[in-house]
């Protein structure tokens, strides 16, 4: 494995109930993994973790929780050089 690399995006923190967050890989590399932090939730449901492409980990959250707290999600890739 070799040019590994992590590519982290996160969502503002604020009260809205359902987050999508998509980190991509820089060019010329490839999505090997991923996964998320959701700070500041209390009640969340996953609806979707895992690549939306060959360069992109997507992360869907839902916070359940009526009257939503102030939260952020945080969505992390690892990367690697594609083979040619």
């Amino acid at each position: 494995m070799s040019g590994y690399e992590q590519t982290v995006v996160a969502s503002p923190n604020n009260n809205v109930t359902a987050k999508t967050i998509t980190a991509s890989c820089p060019a010329g590399k490839v999505v090997l993994g991923g996964g998320f932090v959701a700070s500041g939730a209390t009640t969340t449901v996953v609806l979707a973790n895992g690549p939306s492409s060959a360069t992109d980990w997507t992360v869907m959250v839902r916070e359940n929780q009526a009257g939503a707290p102030t939260w952020t999600l945080t969505v992390t890739a690892a990367c690697v050089t594609a083979l040619p």
